[in-house]
């Protein structure tokens, strides 16, 4: 299965993991795990905070999918093209519904300069969009979130951008 963050990395790479070629090196370094791990911490977080919103119905946000412990995020695959992953939030905004997308950044300059999502995180939010999700209590998705958070370990940050879903993916 291939993950939305990954189409747009490596061909080289692509290749290789399609073609069943072993991998030569661990599979995971420290640094690179040390980086999922705040990842995954960050989308919980913020899946907490939406999650407090159900509690004021004037918000119009429902439905909210739990993730963290005892939750475990929402899996999207699209069968047709062998593409899946995990979506970090998802809920309902007044009916309609949402996918957020939590992404880390940790040079601070990099995040001062963020004026709309990166090409890659919005593309990485439309295949989740597109892909069919494997629940039967979530519709069809049209828009999402691409939610940052600068985090240098001595700031913390964040911004967010609603993305509308396109008629193919960027």
């Amino acid at each position: 299965v291939y993950r939305p963050s990954q189409l747009r990395g490596c061909l080289r790479k692509q290749y290789y993991r399609a073609g069943g070629v072993p991998k030569q090196t661990p599979a995971i370094g420290l640094k690179q795990r040390l980086t999922f791990d705040r990842g995954h911490l960050f989308g919980a977080m913020v899946a907490a905070y939406v999650r407090l919103c159900e509690d004021f119905p004037e918000l119009g946000i429902t439905d909210v999918v739990p993730v963290g412990p005892g939750g475990g995020e929402l899996v999207a695959y699209d069968p047709y093209n062998d593409i899946g992953g995990k979506v970090d939030v998802n809920f309902k905004y007044f009916g309609a519904p949402m996918h957020v997308e939590v992404k880390n950044v940790l040079d601070p300059d990099s995040f001062g300069a963020l004026k709309s999502p990166r090409v890659y995180h919005k593309a990485q939010l439309n295949d989740y969009m597109y892909s069919s999700v494997n629940d039967p209590k979530v519709e069809e998705v049209k828009a999402g979130i691409v939610f940052y958070i600068g985090c240098n370990y001595e700031n913390v940050m964040a911004k967010c951008s609603k993305c509308k879903r396109g008629k193919k993916a960027v």
